[in-house]
């Protein structure tokens, strides 16, 4: 399962990045509370809203989601391999919480829990292309915000500057009274 990347959001946000850093190639995400693997149901700049395979439904700040994932920045939980077999997983065991490979289906310790089969909530390609379109419209907002932030932050600097001479000028001009 493609992992979206959260860390793209913070671009250009160098305190959120230094504040909530996890290695981008080594993290695919996980619910906040559990390890299951969740379904993205929305993103913006600020917020992320997201359900688990454990039925945790969660709408919180990208922020406060980074900070509470780092207990489970564990790239074994994440990667496409069951943790004992170190097989590629084809289910997820809801009373186990845990992903399922061949060899861990045919054992039978899981013949009575309730599993989905991977392939079943994998997202397509359409929604992974709007999701990617999202996030790169969201770079373009973040790169202009910052333009634009650097814009006013000069045009304030000026008018303080002109405002400082003045100031200076009028005193000058009491003095030669």
């Amino acid at each position: 399962m493609e992992a979206i990347e959260i860390e793209n959001l913070l671009q250009g946000e160098t305190s959120l990045k230094k504040s909530y850093s996890l290695d981008k190639k080594k993290m695919l995400y996980n619910c906040s509370k559990c390890k299951s693997p969740i379904e993205i149901i929305s993103m913006d700049e600020e917020f992320i809203e997201f359900k688990c395979n454990n039925k945790h439904n969660n709408k919180m700040k990208i922020k406060d989601y980074l900070e509470e994932m780092k207990q489970y920045n564990n790239y074994a939980l994440n990667n496409d391999r069951c943790e004992n077999h170190h097989i590629k997983y084809l289910s997820y065991c809801f009373e186990c919480n845990s992903h399922l490979c061949e060899e861990c289906l045919k054992s039978g310790d899981h013949v009575y829990h309730y599993k989905i089969d991977i392939i079943e909530i994998m997202p397509d390609k359409e929604s992974l292309n709007k999701i990617n379109k999202i996030i790169n419209d969201n770079k373009i907002k973040l790169k202009k915000l910052a333009a634009s932030k650097l814009n006013t932050k000069k045009q304030l600097n000026n008018i303080l500057i002109k405002n400082i001479n003045k100031i200076n000028q009028t005193k000058e001009n009491k003095k030669k009274l």
